[in-house]
């Protein structure tokens, strides 16, 4: 197979086992869904723990969170964002409209800076 297809083709022993898969009488040639590893370091006392952090301090860091309840950040992060469901939000500055007068004093204030510099 290498001669005709060149070096990037499958191996023969990739060839002999989807073979078998094949003639053992599977017919998909989607893979399996896997078992992931069960979490057992995630209780419901660990997100109310989380919960509650989180609720006192809104500006506290998953770091924080992980060192407080000695997990890694990885597991808070699963906590906070599929378990508890809170997102990262931005809160943008809004502008102020000034008043007339306080646009005067800010002129005057201008004034008076340009003529002591010049």
């Amino acid at each position: 197979m290498v001669t005709i297809y060149g070096e990037d083709c499958v191996s023969d022993k990739s060839v002999k086992k989807w073979s078998a898969h094949f003639h053992g009488g599977c017919e998909s040639l989607v893979d399996d869904p896997r078992l992931d590893q069960a979490n057992a370091v995630i209780t419901t006392n660990l997100i109310d723990k989380r919960d509650n952090l989180v609720r006192s301090d809104r500006r506290v860091t998953l770091l924080i969170l992980a060192v407080k309840v000695y997990v890694s950040v990885g597991t808070v992060l699963t906590i906070v964002h599929n378990w508890l469901r809170y997102r990262k939000m931005c809160m943008q500055g809004v502008l102020k409209q000034l008043t007339d007068h306080q646009k005067e004093l800010r002129m005057e204030l201008f004034i008076s800076i340009f003529v002591s510099v010049s």
